[in-house]
């Protein structure tokens, strides 16, 4: 069973293509025009261990919009992909110490898309991303895969 999907958007504000093989490698080749946004969806491909691709342009200028129709993209390319969720298991967790950070997950793949996002940033932008847009990414990720 081929568990890959390709998911394109097109509203007046984005355009954006997601390809995503959850049986990948790692392998990413992400171009957002925000620098740190392709930082985390790189770093969770290769952790993920699923390939993924990324073409997104804004066409308004907004990092909003840009972060927000990503994260749509890649939550329904990740339902896609999934499909009937057929051997897989609907509970998983991970406790990763990452740089200065502690992450602990838990996913529940219940097809009830929910994202609690608890992090406190030490500055408003990183590296050219407004940081509130971190938990609105994985909000709208984690809504779209349902």
């Amino acid at each position: 069973m081929e568990r890959r999907a390709e998911v394109s958007r097109r509203t007046r504000e984005t355009d954006i293509r997601v390809s995503l093989d959850i049986d990948g490698r790692g392998v990413a080749r992400v171009k957002t025009g925000i620098r740190f946004l392709d930082h985390l969806l790189t770093s969770l491909a290769v952790h993920g261990r699923f390939d993924l691709e990324v073409e997104a342009t804004s066409l308004d200028q907004c990092a909003h919009h840009l972060v927000e129709d990503v994260a749509i993209v890649l939550g329904r390319a990740l339902k896609s992909a999934l499909g009937d969720k057929r051997g897989i298991r609907r509970f998983g967790y991970a406790l990763v110490p990452m740089d200065e950070a502690l992450v602990l997950v838990a996913v529940d793949l219940s097809g009830r898309g929910y994202a609690e996002v608890e992090v406190e940033f030490d500055r408003d932008v990183i590296d050219g991303m407004d940081a509130r847009l971190i938990r609105h990414l994985l909000g709208s990720m984690a809504l779209n895969a349902g």
